[in-house]
């Protein structure tokens, strides 16, 4: 019997999990040959569309382009909840 202990486990998923960042963040990397290539608006882009932090996205950018990106801020949502709605 083959059982994982949680530190494998954990080890396991990561790697999973980086390997399809890494996966998603290589097929929409066709946008950074355009020529008005906003990277900060792509990295923010990426984290709102695909779940991926912006700076694993700049990480990315960095890597394989050699392009330093300075990250938008992450934009703040204010929830007023009313009387009957809560």
């Amino acid at each position: 019997m083959n059982t994982m202990n949680d530190n494998d486990f954990l080890n396991a998923l990561s790697g999973e999990i980086e390997r399809e960042c890494e996966r998603i963040l290589t097929a929409k990397a066709g946008d950074v040959s355009r020529t008005h290539f906003n990277a900060a608006q792509w990295c923010q882009d990426i984290m709102f569309v695909d779940g991926i932090p912006q700076e694993r996205a700049a990480k990315f950018l960095k890597e394989k382009f050699n392009i330093s990106v300075v990250l938008l801020p992450v934009p703040e949502m204010n929830l007023i909840l009313t009387e009957g709605y809560a």
